[in-house]
């Protein structure tokens, strides 16, 4: 995925929330591997990383003392992948 990002994470690059902390600003995807997005696209991809930004916040808050167990680590990994699949679906499109 060559997504431009306001984040400052890159594609792929896992991050680990501490309890308390807050995931970072939703994305907003103007050009995904070289293709442009129309209007509708970009509003369904910054959806798609909404709802990735608070399942994964939620993921971090049931990790005791902030430490993640490897369940919830794993867990982290499949929806992060789960929303590159859906992201790369839309703009598939």
């Amino acid at each position: 995925m060559n997504a431009k990002t306001d984040t400052g994470i890159k594609p792929g690059q896992a991050t680990v929330l501490e309890a308390g902390q807050q995931a970072p600003p939703v994305q907003i995807v103007t050009e995904l591997d070289g293709l442009e997005l129309n209007d509708r696209k970009r509003e369904r991809i910054t959806d798609i990383r909404a709802a990735e930004a608070a399942f994964l916040e939620l993921l971090a808050f049931l990790a005791p003392n902030g430490n993640p167990t490897r369940e919830l680590n794993l867990a982290k990994i499949k929806v992060e992948e789960a929303a590159m699949w859906a992201v790369k679906g839309v703009a598939a499109q």
